[in-house]
């Protein structure tokens, strides 16, 4: 598996109580966290999970030196950070031991350092860090004081946590990004879950210091050394903000001007698994299916980014796209395309009819370049019978034409429409659910339209969301090739 380039962990002070990992891929995709008791079981799930570059950042003491009294590097961090409530517990020997029977971060640190971590000094590939939440989440999010999620009621928790989570989510747009699904936090979540949703919350924090890290080291401060101990922590707010729409602040959550095609596409693959995520397991029709789609993009891109069945002229795709009009599958009649969901390079373009937008736009290759992403959209399980392969093959043989067009036009240079084929895999028959497109049966369509492929078009990528006795898996398959399943 190995494809976590950083990781959190917020370790509890015993083995007695679950701690909160949080496992980050190298595009800054929460690709797995969980809650684990036993130093064991955080050993091998790290061993399982990170990559040869990997760096751990962990909220705990990893080595502690001094008898009584504080760490130098928490003094540090208290004269920073004491005036806004976010100073460290003071660690020594004599308290942690006699509280609980050993140093568990020193033991946790030695582990990991039979698996090639070693401290930020080391020449070590794999590097593990000491972080703690507090003064991070006031540093990258500007807060005047530290925030308060850990006490009080159940009310007063809910709330804190809440607030936290929707700072995380402010990552999406930082750099480095964190993509992290929302957890659930409702009225009725009590005291034992929000513990639980407390710690991979702060595993959040950790994973994206550790990300940090990687990404830019000198937007680290390091307070203390190697031999008495040391602090990670942020240095300077993270968190850029969007430029809001005037009228309706919610409509837009990305910058205006150019889209970047990488990060659209990163972006784009996230709000897809965020919806397979949540909607595999509900029955509805096609049209339900398309509308939580949607609503799950919108989420990720903002309402002005993102477009429902833009019209396009098949007459203008004939001139352009001569090679792709002609492929056997293409089954779409009447005169114009519909691609089914397309993000916008910019927002608040205009997507209207083609009798009744901008005449500029009419062209289809010049309509097709306002959008860096354009999608077909397929859910099997939405009527009695599964979506048929002749029906996965029209769409893909509809995303060439797109591509096709969009490079014809030649309005963007060298770049290439990112075009997707998503396919949520849940149909169920007499009561069970089994992925009707599993790796064989897709691979073996991918084939077949490999065989028939326009040269120079360039090929969609398919996402395949399905059920399976391990869980929910989305299949990546790129240039027509199963890339991997999450």
């Amino acid at each position: 598996m190995r494809e976590a380039a950083a990781i959190g962990i917020d370790l509890a002070w015993s083995d007695r109580n679950l701690s909160g990992c949080v496992a980050v891929d190298s595009k800054g995709r929460v690709v797995d966290e969980r809650l684990l008791a036993a130093d064991d079981d955080i050993v091998e799930w790290v061993a399982a999970l990170a990559d040869e570059h990997a760096t751990v950042a962990i909220d705990a003491p990893l080595l502690v030196a001094n008898e009584t009294g504080r760490r130098p590097c928490e003094d540090e961090v208290a004269r920073v950070y004491g005036s806004r409530h976010a100073a460290p517990h003071s660690s020594n020997r004599r308290r942690l031991i006699g509280s609980h029977g050993r140093i568990r971060g020193e033991d946790l640190a030695a582990r990991l350092g039979e698996l090639g971590f070693g401290d930020p000094w080391s020449d070590s590939q794999r590097v593990v860090l000491e972080v703690y939440p507090h003064p991070a989440i006031v540093e990258v999010f500007g807060l005047d004081r530290r925030l308060k999620y850990k006490k009080g009621n159940v009310a007063e928790r809910r709330a804190g946590l809440r607030t936290l989570e929707g700072l995380i989510a402010e990552l999406a747009s930082a750099m480095p990004s964190l993509h992290a699904p929302r957890l659930d936090i409702t009225e009725s979540t009590g005291g034992a879950s929000l513990k639980g949703i407390e710690d991979l919350l702060d595993a959040r924090i950790c994973a994206w210091i550790a990300r940090l890290w990687q990404h830019d080291p000198e937007r680290v401060t390091i307070y203390g050394d190697s031999t008495y101990g040391h602090i990670a922590v942020p240095s300077g707010s993270n968190v850029e903000a969007s430029e809001p729409d005037s009228a309706n602040p919610s409509l837009i959550s990305t910058p205006l001007g150019s889209s970047d095609l990488s990060r659209d596409e990163e972006r784009f693959e996230i709000a897809v698994g965020n919806f397979m995520r949540s909607c595999i397991d509900l029955q509805a029709n096609e049209a339900t299916f398309q509308a939580w789609y949607a609503t799950a993009v919108v989420a990720e891109f903002g309402l002005a980014r993102v477009y429902r069945e833009t019209h396009v002229t098949r007459d203008g795709l004939v001139e352009i796209a001569p090679n792709a009009i002609r492929l056997p599958d293409l089954t779409e009649k009447g005169n114009e395309f519909f691609p089914d969901l397309s993000v916008s390079k910019i927002p608040a373009i205009d997507a209207r009819h083609t009798a009744t937008r901008d005449p500029a736009l009419q062209h289809a290759g010049v309509m097709l370049n306002q959008f860096s992403i354009v999608t077909e959209f397929k859910a099997t399980g939405s009527t009695t019978k599964p979506t048929t392969p002749k029906a996965i093959r029209a769409d893909l043989s509809k995303l060439a034409v797109f591509a096709e067009a969009y490079s014809a036009a030649a309005l963007d240079g060298d770049r290439s429409l990112a075009t997707y084929m998503v396919i949520l895999d849940n149909f169920e028959k007499y009561g069970k659910r089994k992925p009707h497109y599993g790796p064989k049966r897709m691979l073996g369509i991918l084939n077949e339209m490999v065989e028939r492929w326009p040269v120079g078009v360039s090929v969609p990528t398919v996402l395949v969301g399905s059920r399976t006795a391990s869980g929910i898996e989305i299949a990546t398959y790129r240039d027509f090739v199963r890339y991997r399943g999450s």
